[in-house]
């Protein structure tokens, strides 16, 4: 894996692409995850939660993932694309732009991401990156969930 310094500002700008890289790994979204979430986060909406109402009342035919708790996994499903940032004492995560659900995420579904660096700033105390993230339900070209994840790399 390529190690690029945090503060190697020429080098992580020839990083940054229109085109996403390779896909990362994958994660099963299961009935009992969007249920467990939902406990969790107190929204119990039958479209998540209940697969007997789901199927007759939903025009899926089937529970949904909460938005939410797709977008939770984005650190776990994220990949480097070969190249590894070090040298800073912290990686921050400093917000989300642009963050669009598309498409529901069906319980059972498999997804993974694809990820690409869309912007690189030095700022005092270290580089913000701004990560383009690309959600995929495993198989579909569409992608169900994008956004911009602004990760701030401190000196």
């Amino acid at each position: 894996m390529n190690s690029i310094r945090f503060d190697d500002i020429d080098k992580l700008n020839s990083l940054v692409s229109d085109e996403y890289g390779p896909w990362g790994k994958q994660r099963l979204i299961s009935q009992e995850g969007i249920s467990a979430f939902g406990q969790l986060t107190e929204d119990m909406q039958w479209i998540h939660v209940d697969a007997k109402r789901a199927k007759t009342d939903s025009p899926l035919g089937t529970t949904i993932a909460h938005g939410f708790f797709v977008l939770s996994f984005i650190t776990a499903l994220c990949r480097s694309d070969g190249y590894n940032i070090v040298g800073h004492s912290s990686a921050l995560n400093y917000g989300i732009e642009h963050l669009r659900f598309i498409k529901p995420v069906l319980a059972g579904s498999h997804i993974h991401c694809r990820t690409r660096i869309d912007k690189v700033t030095e700022k005092k105390g270290g580089t913000m990156i701004d990560l383009g993230v690309a959600v995929h339900i495993v198989g579909d070209d569409d992608p169900c969930l994008v956004l911009s994840w602004k990760l701030f790399y401190r000196s």
